[in-house]
């Protein structure tokens, strides 16, 4: 009986140190998270003060740069036949749905 008991308070003890450990992580993420979404805002401000009609152009920018950070240029280097064949595949596609 000794050692179940002392199987459950393991138990407890293990759950309770990872629940405040995963609650400390989703705490810097969101901090960190909040920082980011600061300096965007600051950013969206001075271009908006100094040239609002390039708003548009600079969100688009910033898009991506997030795409680029996901996929870099390196990732598809030496890949030119792959570019070509996606070329042809959507002319084929095009011609099969009659947009050309």
């Amino acid at each position: 009986m000794a050692a179940d008991e002392t199987v459950q308070q393991a138990r407890t003890a293990l759950v309770d140190a990872f629940e405040a450990w995963y609650t400390a992580l989703l705490d810097k993420a969101a901090k960190e998270e909040d920082a980011a979404e600061e300096f965007e805002r600051v950013m969206a401000e001075r271009v908006m003060s100094s040239d609002p009609e390039s708003a548009a152009f600079h969100a688009a920018r910033r898009e991506a740069g997030r795409f680029a950070k996901a996929a870099p240029a390196s990732a598809f280097a030496g890949r030119k036949s792959g570019g070509i064949q996606a070329r042809k595949t959507e002319q084929k596609t095009r011609a099969f749905f009659g947009l050309e």
